[in-house]
């Protein structure tokens, strides 16, 4: 889980700029979508989803994003979704570069 922590530091200012070129300018803050794209890049590293595709996950993350003691409209998935799955992309992109390098 270290590990992981670590790679999320080094990959969360990045995230954050590209959040903020392309919804930046919506008044949104970044604090409040932040969970998503780390809740993205932490599934993708989990050893369950090792074969799926973000097309073939994306339901069940979308069970486990949802709690409706919590709902609120920035955190329904239909708000949320872009950035979780951004979040994934980029995890499975850092878990191949990974592999490549090993």
């Amino acid at each position: 889980m270290e590990e992981l922590s670590k790679t999320w530091a080094e990959q969360e200012p990045h995230f954050r700029r590209d959040w903020k070129r392309r919804y930046g300018h919506m008044g949104l803050q970044w604090e409040e979508i932040r969970d998503a794209y780390l809740f993205g890049w932490s599934a993708s590293q989990q050893p369950e989803f090792a074969e799926f595709s973000w097309e073939q996950a994306e339901s069940d993350l979308a069970q486990h994003w949802y709690n409706p003691q919590l709902a609120t409209e920035e955190s329904a998935w239909d708000y949320v979704r872009e950035a979780v799955e951004a979040g994934w992309r980029k995890g499975r992109e850092a878990l191949r570069r990974k592999r490549r390098a090993a």
